[in-house]
């Protein structure tokens, strides 16, 4: 009996764990997964941004059509290719009640840049008592890569492409 505890008590004991070759392994299998997937992840950041900013846009532009239409007077849209916003005079913004309705694309949510507004030989559209522009045009959103167009055509009609 004797001689059986003394067996147990030299007897290598294996502790549950992973060794530094598995660690490694799993690792280097992640890392390979990171540098796949970190790339993809931004180009869906850019895709998704300059979706929002295009339908914000879209559903902006619609609305100062219909304010024009509802109320029957001329209502503008005025686009600032400085700081990437846009502003609706005359129509109160919903945060700040005693000013102009105002979005900033450069900040957050949507971190985009106006491109381009062409809008005949003006950077703003006008829409008639009737929803139509004095001008058609379109205006170009840009978040890194990703381009979208948003496109005003002479029935005021407000697309994106």
């Amino acid at each position: 009996m004797v001689w059986a505890v003394r067996q147990n008590r030299f007897r290598i004991r294996r502790t549950p764990g992973f060794s530094l070759l598995e660690l490694s392994l799993v690792l280097l299998i992640l890392g390979l997964i990171g540098a796949v997937a970190v790339p993809r992840y931004g180009c869906f950041l850019a895709r998704q941004y300059a979706n929002d900013a295009a339908l914000r846009l879209v559903r902006d532009l619609r609305m100062a059509r219909q304010h024009a239409r509802g109320h029957r007077c001329d209502q503008r849209v005025e686009f600032d290719l400085t700081q990437h916003r846009y502003t609706l005079p005359g129509i109160p913004d919903l945060a700040r009640s005693r000013q102009d309705y105002e979005v900033r694309l450069a900040v957050g949510p949507y971190r985009a840049t106006l491109q381009s507004v062409e809008f005949g030989s003006e950077t703003s559209v006008t829409f008639n008592p009737y929803g139509r522009p004095k001008h058609p045009g379109q205006v170009i959103l840009a978040v890194g890569a990703e381009r979208r167009a948003v496109i005003v055509s002479e029935n005021g009609k407000v697309t994106l492409k």
